[in-house]
């Protein structure tokens, strides 16, 4: 049975000649042709050795077929190859095969998890190569003391307090402090708990 075929009503007649032309016929009861066939699906970008900062938008694209017709396709993100939320879903919308997208996460072993549906209810899932997201988002910081209108003398011990927070864990916390339109660094050396006295 021909690929490019699915209907409830097929049937087929078998019909036979003799050396004097007369025909015999007989027609077979209805029967249904289904779709068993999956999709074909391939993610083209991101491929090998593909990195790009998070949040940053960049171009998701792929390529699928189907002997019929692909009606809908699902694109999942993974940071860990394990857990995957939903990236991109596209119904009954067959003739795309890219769409801008951006990603939030840090990672060096990324994937994105592209599937294709028929009609006929057969799908494919098909896995990009391995990728790296970049950190792209800066920390957060916010200055708690001194507030203002704060009035210190000369040596007094001054707590500086502060909080922040970073997706990948802060490297170097820097303070500085302004006289005369210079930024000047603060020795850091009693910096700890998120807070500095300043002596």
């Amino acid at each position: 049975i021909s690929d490019s075929i699915v209907t409830q009503n097929a049937f087929i007649i078998l019909e036979a000649i003799d050396i004097f032309e007369n025909v015999g016929r007989d027609t077979s009861n209805i029967f249904t042709v289904i779709d068993n066939i999956d999709p074909e699906l391939h993610i083209i970008q991101p491929g090998e050795n593909f990195s790009v900062t998070e949040n940053e938008i960049f171009t998701l694209e792929w390529s699928h077929s189907d002997n019929i017709e692909v009606i809908s396709n699902l694109f999942e993100f993974s940071l860990n190859g394990i857990n995957f939320d939903t990236l991109l879903n596209i119904p009954e919308l067959t003739e795309i095969t890219e769409s801008s997208v951006s990603l939030s996460g840090v990672s060096s072993n990324a994937i994105i998890r592209g599937s294709a549906f028929d009609e006929a209810g057969n799908s494919i899932s098909s896995i990009s190569e391995a990728f790296t997201i970049i950190d792209g988002t800066p920390p957060n910081v916010a200055m708690i003391n001194p507030v203002s209108g704060s009035v210190y003398s000369i040596f007094d011990t001054l707590n500086i307090n502060l909080d922040y927070y970073d997706n990948v864990g802060v490297e170097t916390i820097n303070l500085f402090y302004k006289v005369n339109e210079e930024w000047i660094a603060i020795n850091q050396e009693n910096f700890s708990n998120n807070t500095y006295e300043w002596i």
